[in-house]
């Protein structure tokens, strides 16, 4: 199954890559002599967005125009990776910057274990006033995810996910508190499912002779995942549109708090970072939306880091990076000595500078049904809970994880294969589905109703 769209991204992104290969010298020797030290920080999470789905990332629609903007004043990286196909334990990475053996966070309902030490605990132990915004039912007080935060907002809800209430929470809280350092971390959920924005985003895409029945919400799309109901292919091409429509929605809110920040005068000062939890998949290697593996199309991330000191220009980061790298690079940033913490990511703070990143780097992630993966420039090996091992080449514009070279590689599933057993076996874990993961939570019936609606429990 081919949607319409993939050609096109192909070809955008083999543009990309020739701005990738040009950009090298421009970091070296634009940025060298620059500290990229900061003071105030803002990390900002478009849940379940798709890397590839972004026109900075080579994608044929416009469907981000103010983080593309964004972009031109930042550093993008091009081959960021979440450590998780799932919010949960992959917002547990990104807090903790530490692999799933480590923070326990591995079933859905494990909660974020209070032995743990967070970015925000960190920060707040150094002086930073700390702030959480968040749309997303599992990075709340439940799930143990406020550790840390002086304020901490899940803004409740019944169905609708409105992108700019986190946004202006965000906002009036910077405007009455107006601290000199601070950290602020925002989650929104669009563009997840359902992708139903309203208008004009719900319409910017799609065809409207469409005619086929399926219907953009969780509940519905999970059934096609299971092949409970029919659909062909303009059916998957319907909700890309759909969702593409719902990544315009986030945009424009992305936008509106963009101009609250200039108003204030806090947008050129401020580090800001934008990311995703995980991707979503429409079809390929047969699967629908995320957590179910750990293919390209569920973890590969858009990363944009606009530092406090600004870029004159969008400059493109080829290393391979994973969200637990955001911790140890902002601590270094804040000049934090974070060295006691033996975090899992690597600081990049350097690599903005120009200089390279040591080699070789892997990076990992995990699904919620006991699919791993480790990842390096060149290849991903995707180790099963039943044994089953594969090997793919990528970094290249033609691969889509379709090929298992692994019986012609056999040292690099060797050596890939070790990496993951060293991180597991340090910590005590089985690489297995239904590893026993950490606390429980108990969730209350607010949290239980909107979790139903997105599809995660009965």
């Amino acid at each position: 199954m081919v949607p319409r769209m993939k050609l096109k991204r192909i070809l955008s992104l083999v543009i990309v890559g020739a701005t990738v290969l040009g950009s090298i010298v421009f970091l070296r020797q634009r940025y060298e002599s620059q500290s990229f030290r900061s003071t105030k920080f803002i990390i900002i999470v478009l849940d379940a967005l798709r890397a590839d789905h972004v026109g900075v990332y080579g994608y044929g629609r416009n469907t981000a125009p103010h983080l593309d903007a964004l972009a031109q004043q930042s550093f993008i990286f091009t081959n960021a990776f979440s450590a998780a196909s799932y919010t949960l334990a992959s917002t547990a990475s990104l807090f903790t910057s530490t692999y799933w053996p480590r923070h326990k966070v591995i079933g859905t309902s494990d909660k974020l274990p209070a032995t743990v030490v967070t970015l925000a605990e960190v920060l707040k132990e150094n002086g930073f006033s700390t702030a959480a915004f968040s749309h997303a039912p599992y990075v709340t007080e439940t799930f143990g995810f406020h550790q840390g935060f002086d304020h901490f907002d899940w803004i409740e809800h019944k169905y609708h996910f409105d992108p700019s209430v986190p946004f202006r929470n965000a906002a009036t809280w910077l405007s009455n508190n107006r601290p000199s350092s601070f950290m602020i971390y925002i989650h929104i959920m669009p563009p997840h499912t359902p992708y139903s924005p309203p208008p004009p985003f719900k319409t910017a895409f799609t065809d409207p002779n469409y005619g086929g029945n399926a219907i953009p919400s969780a509940t519905y799309i999970l059934k096609m995942d299971s092949r409970e109901v029919p659909f062909e292919e303009g059916d998957v091409q319907w909700l890309i549109d759909c969702y593409d429509g719902n990544i315009m929605y986030a945009d424009a809110a992305l936008g509106e708090f963009f101009a609250l920040l200039k108003a204030m005068e806090l947008y050129d000062e401020t580090t800001i970072i934008v990311t995703s939890d995980h991707g979503e998949a429409f079809g390929e290697h047969g699967r629908f939306m995320h957590n179910s593996t750990v293919y390209d199309e569920m973890i590969h991330i858009p990363l944009v880091v606009k530092p406090a000191e600004g870029a004159e220009r969008g400059a493109y980061i080829t290393e391979v990076v994973s969200n637990i790298d955001i911790m140890p690079t902002l601590l270094d940033m804040a000049t934090i000595n974070y060295q006691k913490l033996d975090l899992q990511g690597r600081n990049f703070r350097k690599r903005l500078q120009g200089k390279r990143l040591n080699h070789p780097r892997f990076v990992l992630a995990n699904s919620a049904v006991g699919t791993f993966c480790v990842r390096t420039d060149h290849f991903k090996l995707i180790y099963s809970a039943d044994g089953g091992v594969k090997l793919f080449r990528v970094g290249d514009t033609h691969s889509r994880e379709m090929e298992d070279v692994s019986s012609s590689h056999a040292r690099e599933v060797k050596t890939m294969l070790g990496v993951l057993m060293d991180v597991v076996s340090h910590h005590g874990e089985q690489v297995e589905a239904g590893s026993p993961g950490g606390e429980k939570a108990e969730l209350p019936e607010e949290i239980r109703e909107v979790l139903r609606s997105l599809g995660y429990t009965e």
